[in-house]
């Protein structure tokens, strides 16, 4: 090994830089060599921006796409195209640009700004695709308070529905208790007063009767009242209670003002729901009696025991998906240790809350001092301890995937449990001329942020509830890509690549002092992922290194630091964990899977085996049986082997169910009642697909007999394939 590459190897043990080649990042403008051609995102065709509708939020994209396709109908659609692309691009320019309104405008905009240099039919274009977006809504783009805005959009989407379903709710038992109300009046003897029947009677035929002497008449056969006067006032307080209530928007005339549920720390929501509890008591009681007194159906002997002590321990799950959701956003650096606890208090406690934390900074001050920064392991231990209380719904993703992830995020948000959300802005750290976007997807390629959610309404079991699907390649280590950059000879040139946490520490300046641009010839260089599944002796003979690119696109090849590897290996173990949660290459699985191999194989070598009578054992048997000569001259018959049969079959007793023949050929080949293969009809395929089914049986319990066909093609070849499964 050379002085050069040695001086490589000391900087990646001890971060100490002992040669000219090894020099420091900083202020050299490096970037990603994967973001090379994302230097300009408003001229690219992505995720965002977002259009905020009653229904939730959209991708842009998503939405001008499916306008093409209603607004080209009729007309030239090659050229509707065009011009909704051009529109669109111009659209995010402004945003871009720091332009802000609805959809609407901004397309108007973007469309008077294109038109100039469009050609002829532009207008017609731009008008079909315009009125094709409707309904309108707020565009926003991926800016540092996006997520913000984006979980609160969907939060209030949901209270909204749950405020229509109470005013469905609370309008119709209403509207039967005041009947019941009314109709108790009208037959009273407050109800025939003269003032009373004549507006009954409506104010034209106020002349044609006498109401007072009409009055006098009913009155002395009228009851006092047709309600008791205990059912009277019970249903005057539900009257009250439904209309009255804060927890709700209503058309009330007086009263106090409803109640917010939106908080900045759990400690305030917390104590805003032990303020309300006794009122959301009263509501959830005046519900319930309201439907029991509404149908006629309450019974006073019964009922009035049983709500008498309604709520004294609280409200159930099922009676607090009624009322709105404390929503509650913190910022992950104001997260102290009292409310950490309030959060998870909140959340074990059942309060109907949903706790949003934004992290703005995926890199901490470690204990160690001296300004050494570490991988945040604060949302890590939240998420674990959210998702070990059981009936919390948990959902994690960086701002750049919240379009994708958009139905586990509003479904999280409509769930009657607790939830939990995490969220990843990309705006922290020190990640100059790089858009809070890539920095946000970044993380979650290189699992600095993974993407995950659990939903413990999806079953009762892990594989049912957690989910990690939405990750970039997320059955893999690390994300894979080919980069290209260009050679010496200014020719292209691509090489395989993966994109790992060192890549995303990289792009954080304040890390710069752990990284160092190397020649690119060096020999000692080795890919992140290949150094990680090393194992050295002593000292390693390569060190690890990530392509980047220059203010100019120059590829240059840059090194990291013990200190880099050993936090990219404790995020290579949470990725890990998070995989086998999901269902990606579960050891347990695996481990199961290998006993139930090695159970099979130990099973087919020992039947191999005594079917297959030992050289020594054969003659103890003849001695024993022939002591006469006579039976020896009978022995060669008593040991002829039955002539194997022209006909394929299978040892179906031994199968394993593997699915290899039924998926060569489901008709040639079946199940059983017990799921284990038999020949289904040797006609239904060729000898061929009986020779490859007993190559490919896992057991060997395929036997293709004699060809059925002696005009298949390539018999002599597949006959002594098929000898050794005679």
């Amino acid at each position: 090994m050379d002085s050069k590459d040695q001086a490589l190897i000391a900087f990646s043990l001890t971060g100490k830089r002992t040669a000219a080649h090894v020099e420091p990042i900083k202020d050299q403008g490096l970037k990603p060599a994967l973001f090379a051609r994302y230097r300009n995102l408003s001229e690219l065709r992505y995720d965002y921006p977002v259009v905020l509708l009653p229904t939730g939020y959209e991708s842009l994209s998503k939405r001008v796409d499916r306008a093409i396709e209603v607004g080209a109908t009729g007309g030239d659609p090659a050229r509707v195209r065009k011009h909704a692309y051009q529109i669109e691009k111009g659209v995010r320019r402004l945003l871009a640009s720091g332009q802000k309104g609805s959809l609407s405008k901004l397309w108007a905009t973007a469309a008077s700004q294109v038109k100039a240099k469009a050609e002829e039919g532009f207008d017609d274009s731009a008008k079909r695709v315009g009125q094709a977006l409707r309904p309108d809504g707020e565009l926003l783009d991926c800016s540092p308070d996006v997520a913000r805005t984006l979980f609160s959009h969907a939060w209030s989407v949901a209270q909204d529905k749950k405020a229509a379903a109470y005013r469905d709710r609370a309008e119709r038992l209403l509207l039967r208790l005041k009947d019941i109300l009314k109709a108790d009046l009208v037959s009273s003897v407050a109800g025939r007063t003269p003032e009373n029947l004549a507006q009954g009677f409506g104010s034209s035929q106020t002349d044609m009767f006498d109401f007072a002497a009409m009055s006098n008449l009913l009155v002395r056969t009228t009851p006092e009242t047709t309600l008791s006067e205990s059912r009277r006032k019970r249903i005057e307080w539900l009257v009250s209670v439904l209309e009255y209530q804060r927890f709700f928007q209503s058309d009330r005339a007086s009263g106090a003002a409803p109640y917010s549920f939106e908080f900045e720390t759990c400690h305030k929501a917390l104590k805003a729901y032990q303020e309300r509890a006794a009122e959301a008591i009263e509501l959830a009681k005046a519900l319930a009696m309201a439907e029991l007194e509404a149908y006629g159906d309450y019974r006073e002997s019964v009922h009035d025991a049983l709500f008498a002590g309604y709520g004294a321990r609280g409200l159930d799950a099922q009676d607090l998906k009624v009322f709105p959701d404390y929503y509650v956003f913190e910022r992950a650096d104001r997260l102290d240790g009292n409310e950490t606890e309030a959060v998870l208090q909140a959340l074990a406690s059942g309060v109907p809350i949903k706790v949003i934390v934004q992290v703005d900074d995926l890199w901490d001050p470690t204990s160690l001092g001296d300004g050494m920064l570490g991988l945040s392991s604060k949302t890590r231990r939240l998420a674990h301890s959210a998702m070990s209380l059981g009936d919390v719904f948990v959902f994690q993703s960086p701002a750049s995937h919240l379009v994708a992830t958009e139905p586990a995020l509003s479904k999280g948000m409509s769930s009657t449990n607790g939830g939990l959300f995490l969220v990843y802005s990309g705006t922290g750290g020190v990640t100059e001329g790089v858009p809070p976007y890539l920095v946000a997807a970044a993380a979650a390629e290189s699992r600095a942020f993974p993407v995950f959610s659990y939903d413990p309404t999806e079953g009762s079991e892990l594989a049912d509830r957690f989910d990690v699907a939405a990750n970039p390649q997320a059955d893999s280590g690390w994300p894979a890509h080919t980069v290209s950059f260009e050679g010496p000879n200014m020719q292209r040139l691509e090489e395989p690549g993966a994109f790992t946490l060192v890549d995303f520490a990289a792009m954080d300046g304040r890390l710069s002092d752990h990284f160092s641009t190397v020649p690119t010839d060096s020999g000692c260089l080795a890919p992140v992922p290949e150094f990680l599944d090393k194992t050295f002796a002593v000292v390693p003979d390569s060190v690890p290194s990530i392509p980047m690119v220059d203010e100019q696109n120059r590829f240059v090849r840059v090194i990291a630091d013990d200190w880099v590897i050993r936090e990219t290996k404790r995020c290579q173990g949470w990725w890990r964990n998070l995989q086998e949660w999901g269902g990606i290459s579960n050891s347990y699985a695996d481990r199961a899977i290998k006993a139930e191999r090695q159970h099979w194989e130990a099973k087919l070598a020992e039947a191999k085996q005594s079917a297959t009578p030992s050289a020594s054992a054969a003659p103890a048997a003849v001695v024993e049986s022939a002591p006469e000569p006579v039976a020896a001259e009978a022995a060669p018959a008593a040991v002829v082997e039955e002539k194997p049969s022209d006909d394929p079959y299978i040892e179906t007793e031994r199968c394993t169910t593997c699915n290899e023949c039924t998926l060569l050929n489901n008709q040639m080949f079946g199940y059983n009642e017990n799921k284990q293969a038999y020949i289904k009809d040797p006609d239904a395929g060729t000898f061929r697909q009986l020779v490859e089914a007993a190559e490919g049986c896992q057991v060997g319990i395929i036997h293709p007999g004699k060809p059925r066909n002696p005009k298949e093609p390539g018999l002599e070849e597949l006959i002594e394939r098929a000898k050794p499964f005679a």
